[in-house]
């Protein structure tokens, strides 16, 4: 499920309650900042891992994600090369993302 505004993601995790929230933190026209913020915030959405990717060569968005909350943030290149694995370890409930 992809959302194209936070509020409307926001709305999409809380109904469906996603085993994983993928953030691509390079999207233009969003604050994914914003959105990790309010998804930590959320008492329902809390204890759903968070993973943002991201270009490799961006390590100041890297930090920035960490810093507020991000889970786990990976290159763009690791995120498509691991995905199948990514996507059976949530599926498993490995929440270590």
């Amino acid at each position: 499920v992809t959302a194209r505004t936070a509020r409307a993601a926001i709305e999409k995790a809380q109904e469906l309650q996603p085993l994983l929230i993928v953030i691509d933190l390079d999207a233009v026209g969003c604050d994914p900042f914003a959105f990790i913020q309010q998804c930590k915030a959320e008492q329902t959405l809390q204890q759903i891992p968070l993973l943002g990717f991201v270009s490799h060569v961006n390590t100041g968005v890297q930090l920035e994600a960490r810093r507020v909350g991000c889970d786990r943030v990976v290159a763009r290149s690791v995120f498509s090369r691991d995905l199948p694995t990514i996507l059976q370890e949530a599926n498993n409930g490995n929440h270590s993302c």
